[in-house]
C-alpha cells in the first residue's frame, strides 16, 4: 500500500512481541532448570527446590562432590486433585512465598534431577519443541529487524522489492505462530 512508515510501526511490534516471547520462556527455562524432584530410600518422591537454586544438580554430582546433606524446601502439599491443601494456602501466606529449606541426608536419596531433558521422555519433547520454536521465533525477529533499520534505501528505490520481503518475513512469521498454537495446547493444556 506504500505505506512503509506504516510497515515498520508494524515490525516494530512484532520484534517487541517476540522479545517479550523470548524473555517469558528464558524465564520458563530458568525455573525448569531450579526445580527439583527427589526419591528417598523409602519411595516418597517429592518436589521442590534446592538451597541457592543451583542448575544441572544430580545425585551424581552431589556424591561425587561428598556432600552429606542437600537443603531442600519442598513444594506445598496437594490433594488427590493436584491443587494446594488448605493448610499450604495457609502456610504459603504466613511466609509470603519463603522457601523453608530441610536438612535431607545424601545417602537417604536414590533420585536426584532438575526438570531438564534428562528428567523424563516429556521433559525431552518439550525442551526440544519449545527449543525449536525459540529459535526461530530469534531468527524470524533477527530478518524482521533487518528490514526495520536497512530497507529503507531499497524501498526509495524498489518499493516492491521490500514489500515482496516483507510479505515472504510475514509468512514465515505466520507460520512460527501457526506451530505454536498447536504446541501450546499439546505442552501445556493436556
Amino acid at each position: 500500500m506504500r505505506n512503509f512508515g506504516r510497515a515498520r510501526f508494524y515490525l516494530a511490534i512484532t520484534i517487541l512481541c517476540a522479545l517479550a516471547f523470548l524473555g517469558i520462556k528464558t524465564k520458563e527455562y530458568n525455573d525448569k532448570f531450579t526445580h527439583y524432584a527427589i526419591r528417598m530410600a523409602d519411595g516418597k518422591e517429592i518436589t521442590g527446590h534446592i538451597e541457592g537454586d543451583p542448575r544441572f544438580l544430580s545425585l551424581k554430582k552431589v556424591q561425587a562432590a561428598k556432600m552429606e546433606t542437600i537443603q531442600f524446601a519442598p513444594d506445598p502439599e496437594k490433594d488427590a486433585r493436584g491443587h494446594e491443601t488448605k493448610e499450604a494456602k495457609a502456610e504459603e501466606k504466613q511466609h509470603h512465598g519463603q522457601h523453608e529449606f530441610h536438612a535431607v541426608k545424601v545417602s537417604d536419596l536414590t533420585y536426584l534431577s532438575a526438570y531438564v531433558p534428562s528428567h523424563n521422555t516429556y521433559f525431552a519433547i518439550y525442551f526440544t519443541l519449545t527449543g525449536l520454536h525459540a529459535a526461530h521465533v530469534f531468527g524470524g525477529a533477527l530478518v524482521m529487524t533487518y528490514l526495520l533499520f536497512f530497507s529503507g534505501a531499497m524501498w526509495r528505490k524498489e518499493p516492491e522489492r521490500v514489500a515482496n520481503r516483507v510479505e515472504v518475513a510475514g509468512l514465515f512469521w505466520h507460520f512460527v505462530d501457526l506451530v505454536w498454537i498447536f504446541l501450546f495446547p499439546v505442552l501445556y493444556l493436556l
